[in-house]
C-alpha cells in the first residue's frame, strides 16, 4: 500500500521538525509526506526546504483551519491510506506505518484507525481516549470516534463518506462529525493500543476562549446536520449548558453569547444540508464510545 502522511502546520517549525524526523525514520518507505502550511511567518518553509526537500509543501495564503487544511492535503494525496498527524506529535517507533498498513490490508471494513496518544513523558493521555469512561484498554477494539491528534484513513472511505466539514473551521468537532458519516457508510473505526504517537505540549497554544467560542458555536451544528431530532435538541441543550459553565468560570460570558449568536445565525444553512444518520449508527456511537462528541 502507498501511504500519504498529511500534516497541517502554522508557525511551529521546531515541533514540525521533530514530527518529520519520526516519519522519515519509519521502516516503511512507500510513502509521501504532505505538509499543508496555513500561512506560517516563522522559518517553517526554510526548514522544510533545507532538511526535507522531498516533502510536498502546500502553501496557503490564509489559515484554512484544521478541516480545510486536511481536505487540501488529502485531496492532493496519492496514497490508499492517509495518516494525519498533528505537527506537535511524533511516531513512537519506526514500525508504526508498517503496522498501520497491515490492519487495513487484513480488513477492508476498517475506514479509520484511532491511534493511542502518549504525552511527552510517555504516559497515556486519557482525555484523548474516545470513550466516555476513558478506559485504557490493552487490545484492539471497535470504536465510534477518533482523536484528531493521530489517525489513519482509508482514502476511499473518506471520499465515500465525504470530506471534513469545513463549516467547522478553524477547528472543533471535525473529527467526530466525520466519524458519524464513516459509521453510517458501514465502515469500522478501530481503536488500537499498538500504534503509538507521542504528543508534546506546543509552545504555541490556543487561547482558552477560542475553544469556548468554537465549541459553543459548532456543537449544535454537528447535531443539527447529523443526528435525529430528539438528539439535536438534547445535545444542543447539554452542550450549551456545558460551555456556559466554562464561560462562567473563565469570565467569558460575552464570548459565549457571541458564539451562541453565530451558531443560531448559521443554523438555516446547516438545516439545508441536514442528513441524519441511521438509528443503527447512533446505537453504535453509544455502544462503542458512550459519546456523541469528545
Amino acid at each position: 500500500m502507498f501511504v500519504s502522511i498529511v500534516i497541517i502546520t502554522r508557525n511551529r517549525s521546531e515541533s514540525l521538525l521533530r514530527c518529520l524526523r519520526s516519519i522519515f525514520a519509519q521502516d516503511y518507505k512507500a510513502i509521501e509526506v504532505i505538509v499543508v502550511d496555513n500561512g506560517s511567518t516563522d522559518n517553517t518553509l526554510e526548514m522544510i526546504k533545507t532538511s526535507f526537500p522531498s516533502v510536498h509543501l502546500l502553501l496557503q495564503s490564509e489559515n484554512k483551519g484544521v478541516p480545510g487544511g486536511r481536505n487540501i492535503g488529502i485531496r492532493t494525496a496519492k496514497g490508499e491510506i492517509c495518516i494525519c498527524l498533528d505537527d506537535d506529535a511524533e511516531f513512537c517507533d519506526s514500525s508504526a506505518i508498517s503496522k498501520c498498513t497491515e490492519y487495513f490490508s487484513k480488513d477492508v471494513k476498517i475506514g479509520c484507525i484511532a491511534m493511542r496518544v502518549l504525552d511527552e513523558n510517555d504516559s497515556i493521555v486519557t482525555k484523548l481516549i474516545p470513550r466516555r469512561d476513558r478506559k485504557v484498554f490493552n487490545k484492539d477494539k471497535l470504536g465510534a470516534l477518533f482523536s484528531g491528534t493521530a489517525f489513519a484513513l482509508r482514502r476511499n472511505a473518506f471520499i465515500e463518506a465525504g470530506e471534513f466539514w469545513e463549516d467547522l473551521s478553524p477547528y472543533f468537532g471535525e473529527d467526530a462529525e466525520l466519524s458519524y458519516r464513516l459509521l453510517d457508510k458501514g465502515y469500522n473505526i478501530l481503536q488500537t493500543p499498538y500504534l503509538l504517537v507521542r504528543h508534546y505540549t506546543s509552545p504555541v497554544e490556543r487561547h482558552k476562549s477560542r475553544r469556548l467560542y468554537y465549541g459553543t458555536r459548532n456543537a449544535p451544528w454537528m447535531a443539527l446536520k447529523n443526528l435525529p431530532w430528539y438528539s439535536v435538541i438534547g445535545f444542543t441543550i447539554l452542550s450549551w449548558g456545558y460551555f456556559f459553565l466554562i464561560a462562567l468560570r473563565e469570565r467569558q460570558l460575552i464570548m459565549y453569547f457571541r458564539a451562541i449568536t453565530a451558531s443560531i445565525r448559521h443554523m438555516p444553512a446547516v438545516y439545508r444540508i441536514r442528513k441524519p444518520i441511521t438509528k443503527e449508527t447512533e446505537n453504535l456511537l453509544w455502544k462503542h464510545s458512550g459519546l456523541i462528541l469528545f
